[in-house]
């Protein structure tokens, strides 16, 4: 009886719109006429469209570079200070600060910095006679995604900093001191000893910042709408303009599902990894 109320909100908010959009993506829809069942048509459409598949690579560019950048910042800044050092504390609140904003802010604030002719960038490699690299970030089909990468990278490496340092606060010091007492070097003490003892929470940094990349819909939406020319489109924000802004509702369901089987295949490392440390 303690445990029916949450289920009945879960059955509600989470059970119940999965179940209903896996039954729209069975027909063609437009959210007003009358619904046609066509079967498994959407998801045959799918796997034909260029668009879609267009989306599938830039969402798996955007997973393995985000994830890559964002695990590696946050490692390399938390390994820089964990010394005691008197700025420390004032760099990793600088660091975690984009994460207390919204990524809908954040777009905002790098779309300005990125602005061809107004942009802090620019002006910058204009300043340091470097104008032949200025160009329009957001506006250059070969420049659009990497540069909303670095955006969302600059946002979200605070979390990967904060999990790495709690790891790191928790390898015993006495083994750090027995490497140093054997002759290891800095590079040597990083290398054998600190890395493999931070396994575990590199493993949650990476899955749960990979499984949070495949479903990125607002910084895209916000600094280019998925331009130019398809260029930044990730499956997300594909799903919303085909649901929302060509009405296939039936289509998008197909989009909504697809991404949800991408997303908890994805999950079952960590979902694994969960149940593992539970039963120990």
């Amino acid at each position: 009886m303690f445990v029916l109320p949450a289920l009945a909100l879960f059955a509600i908010f989470v059970f119940y719109p999965t179940i209903s959009t896996f039954y729209i993506s069975l027909h063609k829809w437009n959210g007003f006429s009358p619904m046609r069942f066509l079967g498994l048509s959407n998801y045959l459409k799918l796997l034909r469209d260029p668009l879609f598949l267009n989306a599938l690579k830039n969402t798996v560019i955007w997973m393995v570079l985000y994830t890559c950048l964002t695990t590696g910042l946050g490692l390399t800044i938390a390994v820089l200070l964990e010394e005691n050092l008197w700025y420390a504390g004032m760099v990793k609140s600088i660091v975690f600060f984009p994460m207390v904003i919204s990524y809908v802010a954040g777009g905002i604030i790098w779309a300005f910095i990125y602005d061809p002719d107004f942009g802090v960038l620019n002006a910058f490699l204009r300043f340091i006679k470097l104008s032949s690299l200025a160009q329009p970030w957001l506006g250059n089909p070969k420049t659009a995604l990497y540069s909303i990468i670095i955006a969302g990278t600059w946002m979200w490496s605070g979390f990967s900093m904060i999990i790495i340092s709690a790891g790191l606060k928790s390898i015993p010091p006495q083994i750090t001191e027995a490497a140093k007492i054997d002759g290891a070097n800095n590079w040597q003490l990083f290398w054998h000893v600190t890395l493999p003892l931070l396994i575990p929470p590199l493993m949650v940094v990476v899955i749960t910042t990979g499984i949070n990349s495949l479903k990125v819909f607002d910084i895209v939406f916000t600094m280019t709408r998925g331009g130019p020319f398809y260029s930044s489109e990730v499956i997300a924000h594909f799903m919303y303009m085909e649901t929302f802004y060509h009405s296939k509702m039936g289509y998008g369901s197909a989009i909504a599902v697809m991404l949800f089987l991408i997303v908890i295949t994805a999950s079952i490392p960590y979902l694994k990894r969960m149940a593992k440390g539970m039963s120990e």
